[in-house]
């Protein structure tokens, strides 16, 4: 359904998905946006690819900040990205176009309201259920790759001294399926990102 609205009006297909074509599944690593940094070290990886793990030990959040997250429980993955079409002062769209899937993805699940707190941060009730952290590496005059972690909160119900913690069990009080939420969620953004390709800022 998703891909049939739009795709009427910008030619879109489920030929077009990019993100989420590659999934890495890791049992267990230190920072899935740490991960997904390294595999440019050692080749190219393919654009869209997205690292997922279970168990992240050391997530990072913003500006040193560690990202807490119960093995198992929730969804912590990055998100590989060439968006060399982008200006570097135009990089806070990435940012955008994340967090409105972020939100519309909840909204789906829940049929409540979430709310975007800039530039990172997704809350509901004044709580956190999500964050996202995005590292660009700009060469000149474009972005040459963008690595996009998430953490969000599905399915964990103690958060150890984080009194504004929250999740969608907590909301809804019913167990999710991550999967069902992950696949949904990166087709949204892979939408956006088809939108951002073809210039439509102005829109997103």
């Amino acid at each position: 359904y998703l891909y049939a609205k739009i795709g009427k009006l910008l030619g879109l297909s489920s030929n077009n998905l990019c993100i989420g074509n590659v999934l890495l599944e890791i049992n267990e690593c230190r920072s899935t946006n740490e991960y997904a940094k390294s595999l440019w070290s050692k080749s190219e990886p393919i654009e869209g690819t997205v690292v997922l793990t279970d168990k992240q030990t050391d997530g990072k959040g913003q500006i040193g900040n560690k990202w807490q997250s119960e093995p198992y429980q929730n969804l912590t993955f990055s998100i590989i990205l060439k968006p060399t079409f982008l200006k570097p002062e135009d990089q806070f769209m990435l940012s955008k176009i994340v967090s409105l899937a972020c939100i519309e993805t909840f909204e789906h699940f829940t049929e409540q309201k979430f709310i975007i707190k800039w530039p990172n941060d997704i809350y509901i009730r004044e709580k956190k259920i999500g964050g996202i952290l995005i590292e660009n590496t700009i060469n000149s005059s474009q972005i040459s790759n963008s690595v996009i972690g998430m953490g969000l909160n599905i399915n964990q119900e103690v958060f150890e001294n984080l009194p504004r913690a929250i999740s969608l069990k907590t909301i809804a009080n019913k167990e999710f399926d991550k999967k069902e939420i992950l696949d949904l969620l990166l087709k949204k953004i892979d939408v956006y990102y088809f939108l951002l390709r073809q210039g439509k800022i102005k829109g997103i």
